[in-house]
């Protein structure tokens, strides 16, 4: 609750936010500040937040749809063993163990195209020449990864 805190002759001498129970907490203010009434006041109103630029707007599109592609390479990934994609790629120049070296050159080169498509649409988006996609509609147009048997 917000109070006013006032005189003897109705003026006010300070606001206090905070309080839960005035009539307990009254002579304590009457004490500290020579208070004679107080009274309860509306609580200042919360401004809106200001409607984002079309920057920020874009900013916004891009981070969301990045993220949600990296989110689905990853998912790939992870159901392949690896921790994410970042791993699965790391194998791409080990020779050690044939498979994995061959999965990560699939990994890779998958991402790679990916994020090519990715980033064509998004400045198509941008430029206006598309409609902006859902996530699920952008992650089911991506290139699919194909790994070697």
């Amino acid at each position: 609750m917000r109070i006013e805190l006032l005189d003897e002759h109705g003026a006010r001498i300070t606001t206090i936010e905070g309080v839960t129970n005035p009539d307990y907490e009254f002579p304590f203010y009457r004490y500290v500040y020579k208070a004679h009434a107080w009274r309860e006041i509306e609580p200042e109103p919360i401004p809106s937040p200001p409607e984002p630029t079309p920057e920020e707007q874009q900013a916004a599109l891009m981070k969301a749809m990045t993220d949600a592609v990296q989110a689905h390479m990853d998912t790939k990934a992870r159901a392949k063993g690896y921790d994410n994609l970042l791993s699965a790629v790391t194998y791409a120049e080990e020779p050690t163990v044939p498979k994995f070296q061959a999965e990560g050159v699939a990994f890779r080169a998958w991402r790679s195209a990916v994020w090519a498509y990715c980033y064509e649409q998004l400045d198509a988006v941008l430029s206006g020449q598309r409609e902006t996609p859902t996530v699920e509609q952008l992650i089911s147009e991506l290139p699919p990864l194909v790994l070697p048997e």
